[in-house]
């Protein structure tokens, strides 16, 4: 891996979400599924459901394996 580039974790167990990446030339180092819930919430916004997601699916990627992304995952909202 280059210097400063960050690893790409996959917080996905879909078989066409790797295809897709892959198709457009992107290889994640890393496939973790999140495992949640994906639903969306009463008058949620699409965007705000993508949004609360990819926190989500972040946050539970980092507890499951600190050590590896501990510097490389900044959490923001």
């Amino acid at each position: 891996m280059k210097e400063n580039v960050k690893p790409l974790i996959l917080a996905s167990a879909s078989p066409r979400r790797l295809e897709l990446l892959k198709q457009i030339g992107i290889q994640p180092d890393q496939v973790i599924p999140a495992n949640i819930e994906e639903i969306i919430k009463d008058k949620e916004k699409p965007s705000d459901f993508a949004q609360r997601l990819s926190v989500e699916k972040a946050r539970n990627i980092h507890n499951k394996n600190k050590e590896c992304i501990k510097k490389t995952l900044k959490i923001t909202e």
